[in-house]
């Protein structure tokens, strides 16, 4: 019997996704009218509830409230709109026309708010009130955009547009990330520009997840104790009671913003392989997946338990930018060259596979930015993680790894 079979090399139709985890990323502008009107608004502190709870906010807009706050946190008042983010917090406040008050809700929404909050989900106030009487500005999509940037690319952001001036500053994640940001002022073309924003100086904040034969380890150096005691925290809830803590080190000069705390989000649906490793390195994700995207023999299919499991590796990808290798192996039997084509089109099914959840989950554009990214490589039978003496061997020599960043 060969592990390549003539009538099985063919590269297979997508397979089906059975299982989606974690979250969806900057949604479609959904316009869900908000009510009410007001000329100056001012908030009450925020980030001091203790229950999970998501609820409508005041005259519009969303409040998500988690287990975990770093306190309270004031928004003060303004004439027009103001956004604002600190530790893990997130406020919106101000007045706007109809199209503005839902453009912003929707980014709002699906950039900070988690559809079942955690203990890791952001705090969340969106008080934005509707003025009918209101025009749209013309660089609306410029302002949702930087809102949407403000979650993990500025840390201690406050973004103030009133009239014909935009006020913006924190500190950007990086030089590279502050000239990103500061053409996006640009294409703003606002009159009156404040621009205080500065880029880190320091390194960013770094976790890894490490999992040996069923169990987890967690360590990192972070830039705030609430940042560690979240990833403390999480650690049991994602990877059950084995899980090991580490040390999770506090260093104030790491970088880290909002979207930080969504982290465990990122690497949840990892505990559903085994020997993996996953974190983030200089603020960019990273995983390798060594097991649990299997095949049966001559196949190019995945089996139906690696199926299930391949949806939990989408939110590491998606919060990611780089390259990202999808490497095919076969077991033994057969011949060198149809193993090696084998293992090539199982690296495609398995690119297939991610890219059709990506759009399920995230929407068309993101599946195809994610699926840019996904480069397959075929290793034929060159690199086996068990014997090719027995059945149990092969199975597991028959498998796709995952290599992020």
């Amino acid at each position: 019997m060969y592990e390549s079979s003539g009538s099985e090399k063919k590269k297979n139709g997508l397979v089906p996704i059975l299982a989606l985890v974690g979250i969806v990323l900057l949604a479609g502008l959904v316009f869900l009218l908000t009510r009410g009107d007001s000329d100056s608004v001012s908030s009450a502190p925020i980030g001091e509830a203790v229950d999970s709870s998501v609820t409508t906010a005041g005259n519009g807009g969303t409040e998500q409230t988690t287990g975990s706050t770093s306190g309270a946190f004031e928004m003060g008042t303004t004439e027009g709109l103001k956004f604002k983010t600190d530790e893990f917090n997130f406020g919106a406040i101000g007045t706007a026309d109809p199209t503005t008050a839902a453009t912003l809700e929707a980014v709002i929404n699906a950039t900070y708010v988690d559809p079942t909050p955690t203990l890791w989900s952001p705090t969340v106030s969106n008080e934005i009130a509707v003025d009918p009487s209101a025009t749209t500005p013309p660089n609306l999509q410029v302002i949702a955009g930087l809102v949407n940037r403000l979650s993990g690319s500025v840390q201690n952001a406050e973004l103030e547009i009133v009239g014909q001036k935009i006020v913006i500053g924190g500190t950007a994640a990086s030089a590279e990330t502050l000239a990103e940001l500061n053409g996006l002022v640009a294409a703003g073309q606002w009159p009156e520009v404040e621009n205080n924003l500065v880029a880190a100086s320091g390194l960013q904040s770094e976790m890894e997840a490490v999992n040996v034969d069923g169990v987890t380890t967690v360590t990192g150096t972070v830039g705030s104790e609430a940042l560690a005691s979240v990833i403390r925290d999480s650690a049991p809830v994602l990877f059950g009671e084995s899980a090991v803590v580490g040390e999770v080190a506090v260093d104030p000069s790491r970088y880290y913003g909002v979207s930080w705390r969504r982290y465990p989000t990122f690497i949840a649906g990892m505990a559903n392989f085994q020997n993996w490793e996953a974190g983030s390195q200089n603020g960019e994700p990273y995983a390798v997946i060594r097991e649990g995207l299997n095949f049966p023999s001559g196949s190019a299919s995945l089996d139906a338990g690696s199926a299930a499991r391949v949806a939990g590796i989408l939110p590491i990808m998606l919060a990611g930018s780089g390259e990202i290798n999808i490497v095919g192996h076969t077991d033994s039997d057969g011949d060198d060259a149809l193993n090696q084509t084998l293992s090539e089109n199982r690296a495609r099914a398995v690119i297939g596979a991610l890219v059709a959840g990506a759009e399920q989950a995230a929407g068309p554009d993101a599946a195809a930015a994610l699926e840019a990214r996904l480069v397959p490589v075929g290793r034929g039978e060159s690199e086996p993680v068990a014997t090719n003496d027995t059945d149990a061997g092969k199975a597991q020599n028959r498998r796709v790894e995952v290599r992020i960043g």
